[in-house]
């Protein structure tokens, strides 16, 4: 009988040694996913024309803030399960549910500007943006990004340096 007992116990001792490095060896690797993360900062959209900015990761929390534009570029800052810490483009931080958020790439204009035909300073001019309009992001090449609105069905390039809600700058 002794020796079954010895038996059982250095069994369970290695089960139970194994199991803990396990556990350990995943949070490591949890932590260092987690912390990869949090250095990638990157920009979604508000999925409605109605959406809620709280002072803290949960329902629990005061609403701060009450968005009434869709399409409104985000940066994500920090997550908690589902919510989602964000920054406006005027520097306001707070929480949204990650349902409120969409993965459309939008901008913002920081100030007046003027849409190009072309990537270029001498390009023929097909509008002049207002502040605080927000158009559709394509993509960004160096000093330049090419930009769409459905609203006035229209595209084409603008200066980076006059936009908010794009990681190139």
């Amino acid at each position: 009988m002794s020796f079954n007992n010895f038996s059982f116990k250095l069994i369970f001792n290695i089960l139970f040694f194994t199991f803990t490095i396990i556990l350990l060896h995943l949070s490591i690797i949890l932590q260092a996913n987690s912390n990869d993360n949090k250095d990638k900062l990157f920009f979604q959209s508000l999925r409605f024309d109605e959406s809620y900015m709280r002072a803290g990761p949960g329902k629990r929390y005061p609403i701060k803030w009450i968005f009434l534009y869709k399409g409104l570029p985000v940066k994500i800052l920090d997550n908690y399960e589902n919510w989602r810490k964000i920054e406006v483009h005027d520097g306001t931080k707070g929480w949204m549910h990650k349902s409120q958020l969409s993965k459309n790439r939008t901008i913002i204009f920081i100030t007046d500007t003027t849409l190009y035909n072309k990537p270029k300073n001498d390009a023929s001019i097909l509008a002049n943006i207002e502040i605080s309009s927000i158009m559709e992001l394509k993509n960004c090449d160096d000093n330049w990004c090419k930009v769409y609105s459905n609203e006035h069905n229209i595209s084409g390039y603008i200066y980076i340096e006059t936009i908010w809600g794009e990681n190139a700058k």
